[in-house]
């Protein structure tokens, strides 16, 4: 498995992102971020795991900006039937 775990206060990220999804099971973290890194191509950004306290954030990013986040969380509402939350982190 190949998967990043940023402890937030360690190592912070910047910039717009997309939450796939918040878990308290890594396991299952992991699982969304494998699905997620299955659909991606080599341009899209890097799909990161966070934790932060007991909760374990799936998060893609960062994009350049709020509305190119907000574009592409759009397309994966239209594909998927499930659209990510937008946030500045």
């Amino acid at each position: 498995e190949i998967y990043t775990l940023s402890l937030h206060d360690a190592l912070p990220i910047c910039g717009w992102f997309l939450q796939l999804g918040v878990f308290r099971q890594l396991d299952n973290a992991l699982r969304v971020q494998r699905e997620q890194m299955a659909r991606s191509t080599p341009s899209d950004p890097p799909v990161e795991l966070v934790q932060r306290g007991d909760q374990y954030r799936v998060l893609l990013g960062p994009y350049a900006d709020e509305a190119d986040a907000r574009a592409v969380a759009a397309d994966i509402g239209e594909r998927t039937g499930h659209k990510p939350g937008v946030s500045r982190q």
